[in-house]
């Protein structure tokens, strides 16, 4: 797949030009290689076996998928390559997928549908087809996007605990093993091609009340001599699901005569793609900074005063995202609905509804409550298109 293969080339170039190793082992369970197998909790293992392998099979859904590679420079500053991306799918033979790509400052964008084994490609303006299975359309998001079994390798730990519902599997790696689960799972840039050692990983699995596969978070600490210095790399990465059985895509004819006319990968001349824009769209150091400077970068939304972002539609409707009170608006004409994500909480005039307890108050009619309840899943993808999460955003809020 050519766009795979360019991303690979251009991440390996900025590991062989040497930094400064950087650890994150504070944000990993170690786990010392001696350690005995027998310390697996073996009912826990083949629960969690049993869960992966009972997962309800969701036609359609949307998926937040995003990876990154940190690496400390000798002069102190960073080098970063990360990835984020949306898949929308109606089934297997419509997928919609927006994907951005900050190298080191530079963006890559990608706007592309798969439809019926080929995938038409918008890559940063230079527009091409490729014909390739489902399995390698997906390939192209760079990490799985389903979990493992985890029974060829040698999970020494595995805790379970619970939150909001949801059953949270984690599990924590000795260096040799976690060396084989990023290998085998992770290393979609080749970090196996140079003299590499994965000193510690974890990996954290979450099913939601229904058996749904919904989230996965990964990190691993990485050093990859280069020249003979030392590169420290933190690897991270994150697969969230929403939407489950209720994504669709609109596509009118016009549309798919467009991508039909598209030209065959081999036909593309590769130094015509170039940066979109050389307007920094890295992450910053909070989900909120990372919010506020990609709704300006990605989503044209305008900061109206402090900390109070809006974007209009058309004269009657716009989105207004407020960090000061932590709420998200939808206005049309004088009716605003608004959700509140560090409470959880949504209105719109005098009725309340409490997501937590899906209590609504009297003067509430059912309309209402249903507008109310979509304001979660519209803030829910406004974040996604900024490669973030819900989920993040509020645990940053608390």
């Amino acid at each position: 797949m050519v766009k795979k293969k360019m991303i690979q080339l251009a991440v390996l170039a900025m590991m062989m030009a040497g930094c400064q190793a950087q650890s994150v082992s504070s944000a990993i369970m170690d786990v010392p290689d001696d350690v005995s197998v027998a310390s697996v909790d073996e009912t826990l293992m083949q629960e969690y076996v049993a869960m992966v392998e009972d997962m309800p099979e969701n036609t359609s859904y949307t998926c937040l998928v995003k990876s990154m590679y940190l690496m400390h420079m000798p002069n102190d500053t960073y080098n970063s390559y990360d990835m984020d991306a949306i898949m929308e799918q109606e089934d297997r033979e419509h997928v919609h997928v927006s994907q951005n790509l900050n190298a080191n400052g530079m963006r890559f964008v990608t706007d592309a549908y798969y439809l019926e084994d080929t995938f038409y490609y918008d890559y940063s303006g230079v527009k091409f087809k490729e014909a390739m299975s489902y399995e390698e359309m997906q390939g192209t998001l760079l990490i799985p996007l389903g979990p493992s079994l985890f029974e060829d390798y040698d999970a020494l730990t595995i805790n379970k605990e619970f939150d909001e519902g949801n059953s949270v599997y984690s599990f924590a790696f000795s260096p040799s093993t976690a060396a084989k689960v990023f290998v085998d799972r992770y290393d979609f840039y080749g970090v196996n091609q140079l003299d590499f050692k994965v000193k510690n990983g974890s990996v954290r699995d979450v099913f939601d009340a229904n058996g749904n596969f919904i989230r996965e978070e990964t990190v691993f600490d990485i050093d990859v001599d280069s020249n003979g210095q030392k590169v420290g790399i933190a690897f991270t990465s994150t697969v969230e699901y929403s939407r489950l059985n209720e994504t669709s895509l609109t596509l009118k004819d016009e549309d798919i005569e467009t991508l039909h006319a598209y030209v065959n990968y081999n036909e593309i001349d590769t130094d015509a793609i170039q940066p979109l824009t050389l307007d920094d769209d890295s992450p910053e150091d909070t989900v909120t900074a990372t919010f506020k400077k990609r709704l300006v970068s990605r989503l044209n939304y305008e900061q109206i005063r402090e900390n109070v972002y809006r974007t209009k539609y058309n004269e009657n409707e716009s989105y207004t995202v407020d960090f000061n009170n932590c709420t998200f608006e939808y206005s049309n004409y004088t009716i605003v609905y608004s959700y509140s994500w560090k409470g959880n909480v949504g209105s719109m005039g005098a009725c309340t509804y409490d997501f937590n307890t899906e209590v609504k108050s009297s003067s509430c009619v059912d309309d209402t409550v249903e507008m109310i309840q979509k304001m979660e899943l519209y803030l829910q993808m406004e974040l996604y298109y900024c490669g973030l999460s819900l989920d993040d955003l509020r645990k940053e809020s608390r």
